[in-house]
Order: structure tokens, then C-alpha cells, then sequence
């Protein structure tokens, strides 16, 4: 009758992994409320010490100065709200990933075609080589032609179990123009053949370290050259070289079959700065260089040559080139790439600006406002919104 009954409960269903875990997952559990327990009590002590040393601060100041910063900080508030309030209200400026898209869905200034199974791709050389190795080399094997017509196929020794289909080629090459792909509107076997196809064909995954190179680093897939012209004066007294013989002397001296006067006479109307570049990028990002490099395809359609396009320095002064380029292949517009002591053309109404004002170089804010006018020149909304 005096027996002691001990009774001991055990969970029988869990694993020793699952106690072990469950246990773990508990005191990281305490370690996380410990540290945001220490977190609000640090952020809480620092705001205390600035609000300690903000009064000292005013306590010694008069009532007059304490009005002056009540309005300069109520004058920063109302100039946030209005920066907030027009970013919501202008539509937001199309990044260049959906710009590359843009271009490849419609066939826009394309030089490629691609065919897999009687399906024929229309894309960009410069993008599919930079992006894929082995697109490259079936690009510089194939005759360069326009457009230039291959048959796409995988490399020898290829491990994919199945032949991928032309919707999984489709979404490849949506993936080397956006560098992002959804896989949520793929099938199980259809990613797996994708992510083959990226090891396989040499795709890189820094899609964002491709267009910087491409912007650093133009390689022979560069179809396309800026030349900023400056105006030169006669002793007639200005007349302006046009943009057009400008191009013709480029032209002439690289061709190298002119006379010596004929090139002397070209040197003098040589531009002072050239870029290479990529027709789809920048037609893709602006208005006006698709509707300008549009143009002069349909005029050398039978060209291979890179075309050669001539801006005038008084309408885009060149020491802005950089940050425009820097906003058309990397999204980012920053104003610290001006290039310093570069003095904007005779013919530019910037200049006697700057002599009238008695200045040598314009500020931050008359560069930001050349820039926005430079933006809307060009129909380029990133840089006009600055972002």
C-alpha cells in the first residue's frame, strides 16, 4: 500500500536532433531579445547625449538665432516634402534592365539572329557575346554579315539530360539581357535545364560587372562612336565645322588613303574626344539616339563598319560625357565624374555665361542644371530625375 509511483513522460515521436534543435532554436530565441533589449538601450542613451549636447548648444543662443534655425529647418521639412511629392507624382524612369528587354522583345536595331528549331531569335551581338563565352565564339567563327545568321546549338559534351525547348532558349537569352530570370513561371525540368544551360554556355551571374565593362572595356562588339566636335573659328570669323565633315575626316584618316594636304586639312577639324560605345544601350535608354542611330542604319544598312556619330559641344558639352555614359550603362548619375577645368566651347551660351559672371568654373548647381537641360535634350529620364 505504500508503494511510490514515479511516473517520467518522454516525447517518443521526436528525434534526439529534433529536442536538440528545438532546444537551440530557444536560446537563439533569448540571445535575440537580449540583443535588441541592449540595442534600444544603446540607441536609447545616444539619443540622450545628443539631446544633451543639442540644448547645451542653444542654450547659449539668442532668441533671434534660435528663429532663423526654426525657419531653416521648417524650409528643409517643406523642401522633403516637395522631393517626396514629385517622386511620386512623375512616372519612375525605366532602369536599363527592362530597357535591354524592351529592345529584345521588339527586335529593336537588332544584329543577330538566332535559329534553334526553326525559331528564329533576334537579339544584340554586343550583349550575347559580352554575357556568354560560348556565344562569342560561335559570333566570331560566323561571317559578319547584317544581320548575322547562326544556328544556335549547345557545346559538345553538354550535360543536359534533354534537348531544351525554344521557351527555355527564350528565357536564356531574357536572362543575358536582365541578368534576373523567375523561375516561378518555369516547370521543375525547365529551371533545371536553364541553370544547365548558364554552366554550360559560360554564362557570368555579374550581370552588373558585364555593363560596367562594357562601359571600360569596349571590345570589338563596340559598334558605335561618340565624337564631341568643337566649333572652329575662321578668320572670317565663325564659321562652324558641321558634324558630317567632322565624321568624313574620322573616316578618311582611318581609312588612311588621303593625300597629306587632304589630311592635314582634316586634322584640323579632328574632334577632341571620342567614346566607343554600343548602339542597343544607348538607343535603348534614349529617345534620341534610337531615333538618330535608326537613321543612320537604314542609310549603311549594308555597312559593317561602327558608325560614327558627331555631337556639337555647344548643345553637350564633352566634360559632361562621363556622367551621361555613366548614367546609360550603370543606372547611377553622379556629378563628381565632371571632368574639372574642361571650358565649355566658344559658340556655348554657357561660356559668356561664365565670362559675363567673371567665373572660371560653374558650380554644382549650374552643372546640375546643364545636366537636366543635357537629360532633356536627349530624352533620357534617369538623368533628368538624377537617379
Amino acid at each position: 500500500m505504500g508503494n511510490n509511483f514515479s511516473f517520467e513522460f518522454k516525447n517518443t515521436d521526436l528525434p534526439p536532433s529534433a529536442e536538440v534543435s528545438s532546444s537551440q532554436q530557444f536560446k537563439n530565441v533569448i540571445r535575440v531579445r537580449r540583443k535588441t533589449k541592449r540595442d534600444k538601450k544603446l540607441k536609447s542613451k545616444l539619443f540622450k547625449e545628443s539631446y544633451r549636447t543639442f540644448r547645451q548648444m542653444l542654450s547659449s543662443w539668442c532668441l533671434r538665432n534660435l528663429h532663423c534655425l526654426m525657419v531653416e529647418l521648417e524650409a528643409s521639412w517643406a523642401l522633403r516634402e516637395l522631393t517626396v511629392s514629385a517622386d511620386l507624382s512623375r512616372p519612375p524612369a525605366p532602369s536599363l534592365r527592362n530597357s535591354l528587354l524592351r529592345m529584345y522583345e521588339q527586335a529593336t536595331l537588332t544584329d543577330v539572329v538566332l535559329i534553334f528549331q526553326g525559331r528564329r531569335f533576334a537579339v544584340h551581338r554586343c550583349i550575347v557575346s559580352r554575357r556568354s563565352l560560348w556565344l562569342r565564339t560561335l559570333l566570331r567563327q560566323a561571317e559578319r554579315t547584317h544581320p548575322t545568321t547562326i544556328e544556335f546549338r549547345l557545346p559538345p559534351g553538354c550535360q543536359i539530360p534533354d534537348s531544351p525547348t525554344p521557351r527555355v532558349v527564350d528565357y536564356f537569352i531574357r536572362f543575358l539581357y536582365s541578368g534576373y530570370i523567375d523561375e516561378r513561371d518555369l516547370s521543375a525540368d525547365e529551371a533545371v535545364q536553364l541553370a544547365l544551360m548558364k554552366i554550360s554556355l559560360g554564362v557570368s551571374n555579374d550581370w552588373h560587372g558585364d555593363m560596367f565593362d562594357m562601359i571600360r572595356q569596349p571590345n570589338e562588339d563596340a559598334d558605335l562612336i561618340i565624337v564631341f566636335t568643337r566649333a572652329s573659328s575662321s578668320s572670317a570669323g565663325g564659321a562652324q565645322v558641321q558634324p558630317e565633315s567632322a565624321a568624313a575626316a574620322v573616316e578618311q584618316q582611318q581609312s588612311g588613303s588621303k593625300s597629306r594636304v587632304s589630311l592635314l586639312k582634316s586634322q584640323r577639324k579632328m574632334p577632341k574626344c571620342q567614346y566607343l560605345c554600343h548602339s542597343v544601350i544607348l538607343a535603348s535608354r534614349s529617345g534620341f539616339f534610337l531615333s538618330l542611330i535608326s537613321k543612320r542604319r537604314a542609310d549603311c544598312s549594308e555597312q559593317s563598319d561602327r558608325i560614327t556619330i558627331c555631337l556639337d559641344e555647344s548643345v553637350i558639352p564633352r566634360q559632361y560625357a562621363p556622367v551621361v555614359f555613366e548614367a546609360l550603362y550603370l543606372d547611377k548619375v553622379d556629378l563628381s565624374l565632371v571632368l574639372p577645368g574642361s571650358s565649355p566651347p566658344c559658340s556655348s551660351l554657357s561660356e559668356v555665361k561664365v565670362i559675363a559672371s567673371g567665373k572660371c568654373l560653374a558650380s554644382p548647381l549650374e552643372e546640375a542644371t546643364e545636366i537636366y537641360q543635357i537629360a532633356r535634350f536627349l530624352e533620357f529620364p534617369l538623368l533628368a530625375q538624377g537617379k
